[in-house]
């Protein structure tokens, strides 16, 4: 089932909008926590391929209870393939393999590079998502925020010996796919979020298959503990399934721009789960970066409302 709107037209985000932002946030922002769990029992590329089978396997399934099919178009498989392939297996395997090598906080930086990424691509492939100079001076405003919240020390540990470096130019192209994954999203053949997320979720597992087989093969299961087991069933389920409907939802609606700032709240997200649940102190310059990422926020709404709007 297609929608009836073209990629072209996309609305100034509403309250919905903003709040499905931030539980995107939250789910992704969730998942570096699991995976920590996860690669106790799994390597990098096992979990990455238990996540998206876990995902396609229930999207499908609620695809089929609710009514709704699959295209069969050669195109819409296509985009499917490619944005399963951008946005899903080569982000998830680089940042599980990275986070190998580097600091969670480091990641968190690195990846905040993403909705630059998203800017300049959306420049250019889009038209109803050029990008001005109040758009440009918000995303800078939450890139400085990003940094003041996970701390500028975490920038000295860029560079490094070669594994080091190595795991940080992933992260980074991590960022980059994830930018490119979501232009690729407006420019694709538009159906309703449940089938665009288990259309990509099924060409992911499709493309893993092999690769898992090859390189990991299917794990000693005895030695596999429970906890990294359920970590990875939960990636799958919230992480991966219930965060591609949100994300297909906000591409949909408000452009591939407003959804990239979902990366300048997941440091915000990790804070609070910090301080919150694990009694962590707030960093000292918390306040400050807090202030600059809302402040991000707000001039990126300014800058989108700025635009016509959809009927």
């Amino acid at each position: 089932m297609t929608t009836s709107t073209p990629p072209s037209r996309i609305h100034v985000p509403n309250l919905l909008q903003w709040g499905a932002l931030l539980a995107l946030a939250v789910l992704w922002g969730s998942r570096y926590y699991a995976v920590e769990i996860a690669l106790r029992s799994f390597d990098p590329l096992s979990i990455v391929f238990f996540q998206i089978v876990v995902a396609a396997t229930v999207l499908w399934l609620v695809l089929r209870l609710v009514g709704q099919k699959l295209p069969h178009d050669a195109r819409s498989w296509l985009f499917f393939h490619a944005m399963a392939l951008v946005g899903n297996v080569a982000p998830f395997f680089l940042e599980s393999w990275g986070q190998v090598a580097i600091d969670s906080s480091l990641v968190g930086i690195l990846m905040s590079v993403s909705p630059l990424s998203v800017l300049l691509a959306a420049h250019w492939l889009l038209p109803d998502e050029r990008a001005s100079g109040l758009r440009l001076t918000g995303f800078l405003f939450g890139l400085v925020g990003v940094v003041l919240l996970i701390g500028p020390d975490a920038l000295r540990a860029i560079g490094g010996d070669a594994t080091t470096i190595v795991a940080q130019l992933a992260i980074l192209l991590a960022a980059v796919c994830y930018g490119i994954a979501a232009v690729i999203t407006r420019l694709a053949p538009q159906h309703t979020p449940l089938t665009m997320s288990a259309g990509v979720m099924l060409a992911g597992a499709a493309q893993l298959i092999p690769l898992w087989w090859w390189r990991s093969g299917a794990p000693d299961w005895s030695t596999v503990g429970a906890g990294s087991v359920i970590a990875v069933v939960a990636i799958g389920l919230f992480c991966t399934a219930l965060a591609a409907l949100v994300f297909f939802y906000l591409i949909a609606r408000t452009g591939a721009t407003f959804q990239s700032l979902v990366n300048y709240l997941l440091p915000v997200w990790a804070i609070a789960v910090g301080s919150t649940l694990l009694n962590e102190p707030i960093p000292d310059n918390g306040l400050a970066a807090l202030t600059l990422i809302f402040v991000s926020l707000w001039l990126t709404q300014r800058s989108a409302s700025s635009r016509p709007t959809a009927p």
